[in-house]
């Protein structure tokens, strides 16, 4: 491996500069996506449960103990509904403030999902035209030791050869993880930003029409 870093001569550092950045963001993102994964469906109904009985602080403890992005959502919207009631308030006035309270705090967490994703496309941008310009700088080596020889030998020409192959290959292989993890990690935070939606509005749903404050 080091041999080929060598051969592929000073282009290559920045090409392995790039590959240990775009690894180092996908092991962050999976690492954080498997924390975050919940049963998120089995949350909202618990907490939706624990509210029918009139248990706000029963059902922010779930939120809490659960854990993950849409528990922390909920856990927003819950909160804000234990504080609104028994202050006279419309069940209308506050689904809608509830519902509020969680659409502004919903991006915050979406935001520590795909935190650092966007490196992933300037590798996979960046790295291709770090060797394609490898395999240019390669040719001219190769085409300069042509017009300095006077008897061609293969060994003239073989080392810019050989430096344009490398660095062109080593540019598409730092490429490839790239793209394929963006695309998944994004379709991932899509996949969270309508899990979000639609615990939130359940929570909402229930305030509106389900809930009925005890006597």
């Amino acid at each position: 491996m080091l041999q080929y870093i060598f051969d592929g001569k000073s282009m290559m550092y920045p090409i392995v500069l790039l590959f240990v950045i775009g690894l180092a963001v996908i092991i962050d993102r999976a690492l954080a996506f498997r924390a975050a994964s919940r049963n998120n469906k089995k949350l909202t109904d618990d907490v939706i449960e624990a509210l029918s009985q009139n248990n706000i602080e029963g059902a922010a403890d779930l939120c809490t103990t659960i854990g993950g992005p849409v528990a922390a959502v909920l856990l927003v919207g819950v909160q804000k509904f234990g504080k609104l009631v028994g202050t006279g308030r419309s069940v209308a006035e506050m689904s809608a403030i509830v519902k509020t309270s969680m659409e502004d705090f919903a991006p915050q967490i979406i935001g520590t999902l795909d935190r650092n994703i966007g490196i992933l496309p300037m590798v996979a941008g960046l790295s291709p035209l770090l060797g394609m310009t490898g395999t240019v700088t390669g040719m001219i080596s190769s085409f300069d030791s042509m017009a300095t020889q006077t008897n061609l030998e293969a060994t003239a020409v073989s080392g810019g050869i050989s430096e344009a192959l490398i660095t062109t290959a080593a540019g598409l292989l730092v490429a490839m993880p790239a793209v394929i993890s963006y695309n998944i990690y994004s379709k991932m935070v899509e996949g969270y930003v309508g899990e979000i939606d639609k615990a939130c509005t359940a929570l909402v749903d229930f305030i509106a029409l389900d809930y009925k404050e005890e006597a």
